[in-house]
């Protein structure tokens, strides 16, 4: 029978290979009971997302610029929201893309894509005829959408809740607003909409950030080496033999 002690100094070992330099603190009786007292040396792996070798190609379209907004739930993900401020402020300036399975009633400048398959080749193809992406939820903590935004190469204007500060990186692949402020909403699109060059400059920037970081080829393989290094220094007793974690 394997020590409890022993046990839970393993279960540390994963705990420090898979959250070493997270920024959030660990809080809860599952923490307290799995994580060792030096959390500080954790690290956060994050679940990756596909990324297009290439990002997909433009589609020039004539008129206005397109902002795209993905979410099935239109009410939880500030997907009204956003409609509102569409309808009210940015109309004239851009037409505006919701890919839900909700119902949307007809409103001029705004068009609803439906039967769109997470991470399918519909999406990247809606995805490459936008120019900015918007994700205005307050309860999402580590939105897959905000990850495959950025990978098209759009610029991505989002609220820093949860891990959306390490995916969107304010100012340099996006824009962060704070939450319940409309009108910061609303002005970080409009700055984006005015100058379709920085938009470009933050779009690029966040595709080779989610391609060095979220790539899932390259999270995937950091799975496999910290599970490997942890199985391979397992409690005394019960190491793997040499060679077998390979």
């Amino acid at each position: 029978m394997v020590d409890p002690a022993e046990q839970a100094t393993g279960a540390g070992r994963v705990a420090r290979s898979t959250a070493r330099g997270s920024q959030h603190r660990l809080r809860g009786p599952f923490a307290g009971r799995c994580i060792p007292d030096d959390a500080d040396k954790l690290e956060v792996l994050p679940f990756g997302v596909w990324v297009p070798p290439e990002p997909p190609p433009r589609r020039h379209h004539s008129g206005k610029p397109t902002v795209v907004f993905v979410g099935q739930s239109l009410e939880r993900k500030g997907g009204r929201r956003l409609i509102d401020l569409h309808q009210r402020f940015l109309r004239e300036r851009c037409d505006l893309v919701l890919v839900t399975s909700e119902q949307v009633e007809a409103l001029p400048g705004v068009r609803v894509v439906s039967g769109v398959r997470p991470g399918g080749d519909e999406l990247w193809s809606v995805l490459a005829e936008a120019d900015i992406m918007c994700f205005p939820s307050t309860i999402d903590q580590a939105p897959n959408v905000v990850l495959e935004g950025s990978a098209a190469g759009l610029p991505v204007v989002a609220h820093p809740v949860g891990g959306i500060p390490e995916m969107v990186r304010d100012g340099v692949t996006g824009i962060l607003v704070p939450p319940g402020d409309p009108q910061a909403l609303c002005a970080a699109l409009s700055d984006l909409l005015a100058d379709p060059g920085r938009a470009r400059q933050l779009g690029n920037a966040g595709r080779a950030h989610i391609a060095a970081r979220y790539d899932m080829r390259i999270t995937a393989d950091r799975l496999v080496a910290i599970l490997t290094e942890a199985a391979a220094a397992g409690p005394p007793g019960q190491r793997l033999p040499a060679g077998a974690a390979q």
